[in-house]
């Protein structure tokens, strides 16, 4: 082959020069923004944020440039996306308040407390309490004429106990499947949760369970943040959505009006604060919701759970402070949790400097014929407690405050 003359190699060198080149643009900002994953545990992560071996990483080559066809230096740039994590997906950013220690932070501090024993509870949930704990008297013989004997009554006649015993069957298997098949959070819910929920409140009357997970807390009762930038207020808490509300609904039908007293109190608030609840979600912009569950299927993480249960309370409680300003006499509120097939409840009460939350006392659960009728039972005084004392409590204040 004939080697190209001096001239011809000139040429070529000049003509590569003369093609315009293009340097590598960095990926599109959206991508760019998650350089605050990580693919470790949040348990591994320090106080300032993932480990570095998460981010987002920018190479340069051993030498920093790259060396153009005439000898100039250029930069080269490769950007790596995260790792991903053990599902196949991006990892999401750790929240603000992942865990229940986190609410410290809140200007009025919320705390976890152990529970305590039904006589130091303060009077309005003691009598709740004692309910609940009564109903240990289950066995788990799978007959419902025995489990009318042994102080079931309230389900009526004989048929009717066997109707139930025939729908928690149902959801025992339901239970059962859930586990076996490891069922997201939404199937559990669909599954079990509901329909424990729609047997325990189908006899009590004004209350209703709502599904709330598209719900929000209005600004205007997020709790506030005692240290940290002012963004971090709505990022604490907006994120922070529970599964279900019982909803104290004082109507027998779908066309009524909400209570005269209700209307002019709703009436008189102002746009951003326009909700008798702490979100103006669906019913709960009308009516009050004194009761939230969060939900968690048998992978969920408690003390997440527990930090949306103290979001939710703490802007219940601000919300309550609001709508009374008059005359406010601070009201306990049950809080509900049922990971999976077990239930329990924490009893949220304000303090004059934060709140302090008790618990977990197990009310039963899903798992076995014993003690989803424990739990029957313990749903119900829940219930009642919102159509009787809880529904005194707020018309009271309403009075009060008109």
């Amino acid at each position: 082959m004939p080697t190209p003359s001096r001239r011809s190699m000139s040429d070529i060198q000049s003509w590569l020069e003369g093609i315009p080149t293009r340097r590598l643009r960095p990926l599109p900002h959206r991508i760019r923004k998650r350089k605050r994953m990580s693919s470790t545990p949040s348990g591994s992560q320090g106080p300032s944020g993932p480990a570095s071996g998460g981010r987002v990483k920018r190479l340069r080559q051993s030498s920093a440039t790259s060396s153009g066809p005439s000898g100039t230096s250029q930069p080269s740039q490769v950007f790596l996306l995260p790792p991903l994590s053990s599902h196949g997906s991006l990892q999401r950013p750790r929240s603000p308040t992942k865990g229940a220690a986190d609410l410290g932070r809140f200007a009025r501090p919320v705390e976890y407390q152990p529970p305590l024993p039904t006589v130091r509870l303060p009077d309005p949930i003691r009598s709740l309490d004692a309910t609940m704990t009564k109903h240990e008297i289950v066995t788990a013989q799978a007959d419902p004429d025995d489990v009318l004997e042994q102080g079931f009554t309230d389900h009526g006649s004989v048929g009717q106990a066997r109707d139930t015993f025939a729908s928690l069957q149902k959801i025992v298997a339901a239970t059962g499947w859930s586990i076996r098949w490891r069922r997201s959070e939404a199937a559990w819910n669909n599954h079990v949760h509901t329909p424990m929920l729609e047997m325990a409140l189908a006899d009590v009357e004004f209350v209703q369970a709502e599904l709330i997970t598209a719900a929000s807390i209005l600004p205007s009762f997020l709790p506030r943040v005692q240290l940290g930038p002012a963004s971090l207020v709505e990022a604490v808490s907006q994120a922070k959505m529970v599964d279900y509300a019982l909803v104290l609904q004082p109507i027998t039908d779908p066309t009524d009006s909400p209570p005269t007293a209700y209307q002019t109190l709703l009436r008189s608030l102002p746009i951003d604060q326009y909700a008798l609840s702490q979100t103006d979600y669906g019913p709960l912009r009308h009516f009050p919701a004194p009761v939230v569950l969060e939900t968690k299927a048998d992978s969920g993480d408690l003390g997440e759970a527990k930090a949306q249960l103290g979001v939710w309370a703490a802007a219940w409680f601000q919300r309550m402070r609001l709508l009374f300003p008059q005359d406010y006499q601070t009201m306990p509120v049950p809080l509900l949790i049922a990971r999976a097939e077990a239930w329990t409840v924490y009893y949220a009460c304000e303090r004059e400097d934060g709140i302090s939350i008790y618990g977990p006392v197990v009310i039963g659960d899903t798992l076995t014929l014993a003690s989803i009728y424990k739990l029957l039972a313990s749903l119900k005084a829940i219930g009642r407690w919102v159509a009787t004392e809880f529904k005194e409590w707020f018309e009271g204040s309403i009075e009060r405050n008109m």
